[in-house]
């Protein structure tokens, strides 16, 4: 067999070298090129979606002002540009711009809740469906164009600006690209997809590669758009975005290929009308009766912990903007600049501090997400104490490790149960983050932002420190009970289903970051 090879090897280099000089140019011209159509799958498409939200992220923040200044509270033009460059209280518009912040809390607090109970029925739908038959493909393309059509919507509330509300661009920003699936089902089909036409050994490879350019497309994304905002306008932006999501769709139907090709009709009607069968949403949750009542508290537990991660992260980033825009009076550039080092200290993490205290240190998943949690609540004690951009920037310092908690919650997850159901305990998971943040933009928007915008600004960053304590509970009685418990005991626990879970769990664990 190597001696076979071998000589295939060397007849290669010979016929190689007996080329005329033109043709080996060609050869070494067309190598990197099959390389690139070998490797390159889904990442063109990744760079081009991402990029389009990142850009469109404080765009849209922007139009909000605007919209609910000069069309929700008809103010005059004087009022709003002061409004949204942050003077309005130099020229005594406070009043003015507590009304437009309101409008804006309402406006949040019904278009994430009604977004994400529609991502949910989706999820699990769909989640279970391409599963089952491999298809990522074309629900790939129909999370892209349901943001086309969103991208539409939104440049027509532009268009529109003095004529159509703020409710029209929150339900065209939102609610249209919802029903297609929205940014989790996405993510989700993508790393599927990967995972489907990947060797286990460049698994790894392939979804680092994904997770690399999401973070630095968004970073690059966010500068853009909050630097050329006041120069390019909302229409040009917008424009950019379209053509850019656009080149993603063209890119995923012409030269993306599904990981299975199904040629059978009645295989193919069968699909069709299984796609809408409930039963998939049933076995979904069935999962939990197959493993011991041990593995059910741990898996729940994480699951509260979940909720809990998510409730805050969304909670604070749907009213983190006003904050600054009231208190600091920041205009999107200066929040754009803010957050786009925040992403890069988050992408630092998430390859550099992340493997070295699993790797180097030698902590399991649940320290890591303690170490996480610890952070978060130093971070939102400064942050509620300290009104000051000093506090602004030291509470951020401390909270550098927010993001690695959702790494070790679905590595962890992934440990309590078999190969076979990881696809469903991350579905689920995807669930229970979409329905934290449905509930996050009532109990930050409605709840706390809009009480205490007047008098207390910083007091939703109170309620963190809250759910985090009681988070920090459950995960320490779940570290003495795992360090209680031995190896063997917690093998002996699982249910026939899990089969060699063991030697797999290695994998899951940087797969399905």
């Amino acid at each position: 067999m190597v001696q076979s090879e071998l000589s295939e090897d060397s007849s290669e280099v010979k016929a190689y070298e007996n080329l005329p000089k033109n043709n080996k140019l060609l050869r070494i011209i067309r190598k990197p090129i099959e390389l690139a159509r070998k490797f390159v799958t889904v990442e063109p498409l990744v760079i081009c979606y991402v990029t389009t939200k990142a850009m469109c992220e404080p765009a849209f923040k922007n139009l909000e002002l605007e919209k609910s200044c000069r069309v929700n509270s008809l103010f005059n033009s004087t009022v709003c540009n002061d409004v949204i460059s942050g003077l309005y209280e130099q020229h005594n518009f406070t009043r003015q711009n507590d009304i437009v912040q309101s409008h804006i809390t309402r406006m949040h607090s019904w278009q994430l809740t009604t977004s994400n109970i529609i991502t949910i029925i989706l999820i699990l739908l769909v989640g279970s469906y391409s599963d089952r038959y491999k298809i990522r493909r074309l629900f790939i393309l129909t999370t892209l164009f349901g943001q086309l059509l969103a991208l539409v919507g939104c440049i027509l509330c532009v268009q529109f600006m003095n004529e159509w509300p703020l409710e029209a661009l929150g339900f065209c920003q939102e609610i249209i690209y919802a029903l297609f699936g929205g940014d989790r089902l996405l993510l989700m089909l993508i790393y599927a997809y990967v995972t489907d036409i990947s060797t286990p050994q460049m698994r790894t490879v392939r979804v680092a590669i994904i997770q690399a350019l999401w973070n630095l497309c968004y970073t690059i994304g966010q500068s853009l758009s909050g630097a050329l905002l006041h120069r390019a306008g909302y229409m040009l932006i917008l424009l950019f975005a379209f053509s850019l999501c656009t080149l993603a769709f063209l890119y995923g139907t012409f030269l993306m290929k599904d990981s299975r090709q199904t040629e059978k009709d009645k295989e193919k009607q069968k699909m069709l009308v299984d796609i809408f069968n409930p039963q998939h949403i049933v076995e979904t949750f069935k999962m939990f009766k197959r493993y011991k009542e041990t593995f059910r508290i741990n898996i729940v537990c994480l699951l509260v912990i979940q909720y809990i991660y998510s409730t805050v992260i969304n909670g604070e980033n749907s009213v983190f903007f006003l904050f600054t825009q009231a208190v600091y009076e920041w205009t999107i550039a200066y929040y754009s600049y803010y957050m786009s080092v925040i992403t890069t200290i988050n992408s630092f993490n998430l390859f550099f501090i992340v493997p070295f205290c699993s790797k180097v240190l030698h902590f399991n998943d649940l320290a890591i997400i303690m170490m996480s949690f610890v952070g978060k609540i130093i971070a939102n004690i400064i942050f509620g104490t300290m009104r000051s951009l000093i506090g602004l920037y030291v509470g951020a310092a401390f909270a550098i490790f927010r993001t690695v908690a959702l790494v070790g919650i679905r590595s962890q997850i992934t440990k309590y149960v078999s190969k076979d159901d990881v696809g469903k305990i991350l579905s689920i998971c995807v669930v229970i983050d979409s329905f934290g943040e449905g509930t996050a933009s009532q109990i930050y928007n409605n709840g706390i932002y809009e009480h205490t915008r007047t008098t207390f600004p910083q007091a939703f960053f109170l309620l963190a420190i809250v759910l985090y304590f009681s988070g920090m509970i459950i995960l320490i009685w779940m570290y003495v009970t795992k360090r209680a418990t031995s190896d063997e005991d917690q093998q002996s626990n699982k249910c026939l289903a899990d089969v060699n879970i063991a030697n797999n769990n290695k994998e899951i664990e940087i797969t399905h970051l």
